[in-house]
């Protein structure tokens, strides 16, 4: 693999953002809901709530640029650098099944190169008659055997093809398409294929390729080349882009809405925003050193790093919930130079690691309100 080249810290001069919106028309109807602040959450909280190391003073936008360059670049040091100089060029898709879903809805399952001689598979779902200059979500799974299937609404071959009603909740890709998105959903690196898992052998394959380089930083890496293949489907509106997960997805999400300002709103479930709210040391996320005494970095700088879009975090008090009120709090001042402080929010549904119906509907609203402008 040829050695990097340039540092993800310098995405805002690699990848040039859209125009940032900082007010809207419209919000979400349940705004005031997800504007929670630490002391209403404090006598819920089951142990102390973290205290953070506070984001620098920011009294500008410049200011602003300048705390976004610094921080990426301290997360990209950490991570390992890939080789970015084909940024925006997409990736050559072979169109491997072509699938009609409902009247006027295809679904293609298309496979691209990522990291030289890797390939991954992903599904593209739209409708045949949409507008030129569509809004599109670059949509990430769980982790589920079956992988990208469960964007689209397909169930485990292994258990049947029959998803249940909790994975069709599941299924952002097919919900969205249906509204007239266009969706793209990617597999992540530690799948063998579509059908089977193996997180310790592929981050193990990988690391062995890497040794420079954290698993995150491969899965960074995957997500921004999706939103590049993404880019050159027909009918995508390229200052219409969205991204959402849940669980391992919502982790891909924040770190591709930090370090890509291409995303215009996000929405991250049940994701863990915290190192210590989830399994963030193994191999194919950060690595053990995230959880030592000391380490100096936590992931409310990268949430700030996201400021002004749209950004919402939802928990069921599983791996997000009231313990992740204080990393939003502590990045709401990047959002404040904005005045865009209602586009960080935290919808907790308490319900634990799901996805129930009130969690689809209000992610669904959340990116057809912020992908309308």
């Amino acid at each position: 693999m040829r050695k990097a080249k340039l540092l993800f810290g310098l995405l805002g001069f690699l990848i040039p953002p859209c125009e940032t919106s900082r007010s809207s028309a419209q919000d979400v109807s349940w705004l005031a809901d997800v504007q929670v602040a630490i002391p209403a959450v404090q006598n819920g909280a089951s142990k102390p709530l973290p205290t953070l190391a506070p984001i620098p003073s920011l009294s500008s936008e410049d200011d602003f640029k300048r705390f976004r360059e610094r921080t990426l670049r301290d997360w990209q040091r950490y991570l390992g650098a890939f080789d970015l100089s084909d940024a925006r060029t997409p990736p050559a898709m072979e169109v491997l099944e072509t699938e009609r879903v409902d009247e006027g809805l295809l679904r293609r399952l298309v496979r691209y190169e990522t990291e030289p001689g890797q390939f991954v598979e992903a599904y593209i779902l739209a409708r045949e008659d949409l507008p030129s200059f569509s809004p599109a979500v670059v949509v990430f799974h769980s982790t589920v055997q079956h992988s990208i299937r469960q964007c689209v609404g397909l169930g485990d071959p292994n258990k049947g093809n029959a998803p249940t009603e909790d994975e069709l909740r599941k299924a952002y890709a097919l919900h969205l398409a249906r509204r007239g998105f266009i969706t793209f959903s990617p597999r992540n690196y530690l799948w063998i294929h579509n059908t089977k898992l193996d997180a310790v052998g592929e981050a193990k394959q990988f690391l062995s390729r890497n040794g420079d380089r954290k698993g995150m930083a491969r899965m960074l890496y995957d997500s921004i080349r999706a939103v590049d293949a993404l880019l050159s489907v027909e009918g995508v509106d390229p200052k219409r882009i969205g991204a959402v997960g849940h669980s391992l997805g919502a982790k891909e999400v924040l770190y591709l809405a930090a370090f890509d300002e291409r995303i215009r709103a996000s929405v991250s479930s049940e994701g863990g925003i915290g190192i210590a709210q989830s399994n963030w040391e193994a191999d194919w996320y950060l690595g053990a050193p995230c959880k030592t005494p000391g380490f100096p970095r936590d992931h409310h700088q990268l949430v700030a790093c996201i400021a002004p879009r749209p950004f919402l975090v939802i928990g069921g008090n599983a791996s997000d919930g009231i313990e992740s009120v204080p990393y939003l709090a502590a990045a709401k001042p990047a959002y404040e130079v904005f005045h865009a402080e209602k586009r960080l929010g935290l919808f907790n549904h308490g319900l634990g690691h799901a996805v129930p119906e009130s969690s689809l509907e209000r992610t669904i609203e959340w990116l057809e309100t912020y992908l309308a402008e």
